[in-house]
């Protein structure tokens, strides 16, 4: 299986954890709420997915 069809696959569940382990690593004071932190999970996600769709160049590879 690759990555991203592990991420799809995975995708509620990889959200959740990020959500507990992103508020471990807040600063005291911070204040963002589940929702907040669910969505920025899915936006990050969804990049990552996207850009493992892309056909790269080794060289492209390199830079990344």
């Amino acid at each position: 299986m690759s990555l991203s069809a592990f991420i799809r696959d995975h995708h509620d569940e990889i959200i959740s954890e990020f959500a507990v382990f992103a508020r471990t690593l807040m600063p005291p004071g911070a204040d963002m709420s589940e929702a907040e932190l669910r969505d920025h999970a899915e936006d990050i996600l969804n990049a990552v997915v996207d850009d493992m769709s892309i056909a790269q160049t080794g060289n492209e590879q390199t830079l990344k």
